[in-house]
């Protein structure tokens, strides 16, 4: 049996203000070309089909189209909610959905939904398991002490009774972590807080293949066949090293899994340039100037607007930063004199040396607004 495992489409998800969706459509076309091409049985989405809650209305019109069309190829579609979808939303229509072999699984309801496929070596049992927090799950094991997001998960995977005759695949979506170690972080993931979240591998020792979503680096965790394929498309300057993948599973006989990663190529690239600005204007005249682009620059003073002079060359320009300012900065004092900055100076900071340009009034009096809202109806950190 051949399985394609994705995750993390972020469909909908911008950039520094430049919308992903002409990128995550072109992407999206080249995976439903793979299906077919790789003789792919099963596809399986694990999280983050969206970028937020309450998606555009482009992006749910993107992901119907592409639901519609690997539908139709008749492959058995399996896909669980992440914690950037509404569990409520993307469960929509499932029941008709589950009879058309697209089976989605979004809202934890105090089971772990199965469902078996057969091949000529015999059965692959795969398990959805979505996001799910402490507190979602202490309503369905009143009787059990769960303090964090490690025991939450082995009181979710203790109902799982595993016949370990066959193939098991589980599908989920939570920071897997491997003995106190750490996986590869990217910087357009959720921040975790002190590690809170974290769920030791080894609560997967049963199973065959666990395909993961959460984290945007492909990576394994623990073995080879625990693994995040990571998200298709770059979706921050940490990852412009570097290139996306699809993960294609070729399970054979219990205990017979080979793995292969298909090379997506986005209809840009992210990159980052470091030079001094005359040098990378006069540069940037080529095919991959539509590239979306990280600006360091070099100069010895500081250029008369470079975002606006680099960005006639550079249209999808993301951030520019100075190379000389990075490199005096005293880490320990900036750290401390940050320590006393309010909230919305260190975003206003953040804003400026991301985009080159300060915050118009507009977009300050916006987030002035959601400060104050969070302040006075508190803030969800877990």
């Amino acid at each position: 049996m051949r399985i394609l495992h994705l995750s993390d489409l972020h469909i909908g998800k911008t950039v520094n203000q430049i919308s992903m969706l002409d990128e995550q459509e072109h992407i999206l076309r080249q995976i439903l070309d793979l299906v077919p091409k790789c003789n792919i049985d099963a596809v399986l989405i694990a999280g983050d089909v969206y970028d937020r809650g309450v998606p555009s209305v482009d992006a749910v019109r993107l992901f119907d189209d592409f639901l519609c069309r690997l539908g139709d190829t008749g492959r058995e579609i399996f896909i669980i909610g992440g914690n950037h979808d509404s569990a409520e939303r993307l469960t929509f229509a499932s029941t008709l959905l589950d009879r058309l072999n697209i089976h989605i699984y979004s809202l934890y309801d105090g089971t772990v939904h199965s469902y078996d496929m057969h091949d000529e070596y015999g059965t692959v049992r795969f398990f959805l398991v979505p996001f799910v927090k402490p507190a979602i799950v202490r309503t369905y094991f009143e009787d059990m002490e769960i303090k964090n997001y490690d025991g939450a998960f082995r009181a979710v995977l203790s109902k799982v009774k595993l016949d370990l005759a066959v193939r098991n695949v589980a599908v989920a979506h939570q920071y897997i972590t491997n003995g106190g170690f750490s996986p590869l972080r990217c910087d357009s993931e959720t921040e975790t807080i002190g590690g809170l979240d974290n769920i030791d591998a080894s609560v997967f020792d049963d199973f065959d293949y666990v395909a993961l979503g959460h984290l945007h680096r492909s990576q394994k965790i623990r073995r080879e066949t625990v693994r995040y394929c990571g998200s298709p498309l770059k979706y921050s300057v940490s990852e412009a090293i570097g290139k996306k993948s699809a993960i294609i599973i070729d399970m054979k006989g219990k205990g017979n899994i080979s793995i292969e990663k298909m090379e997506l190529k986005p209809l840009h690239d992210m990159r980052r340039i470091e030079g001094r600005l005359e040098q990378l204007i006069s540069s940037g005249v080529d095919e991959k100037s539509e590239d979306y682009i990280f600006a360091v620059l070099t100069d010895e003073a500081e250029p008369l607007e470079p975002a606006v002079r680099l960005r006639s060359v550079y249209k999808n320009l993301m951030g520019v930063e100075y190379k000389r300012a990075l490199e005096r900065v005293d880490t320990s004092r900036e750290t401390e004199s940050k320590m006393n900055m309010n909230p919305m100076d260190l975003l206003e900071e953040f804003y400026e040396r991301q985009n080159g340009s300060p915050m118009d009034n507009v977009q300050k009096d916006a987030v002035t607004k959601i400060f104050r809202n969070l302040t006075d109806g508190g803030i969800d950190g877990i």
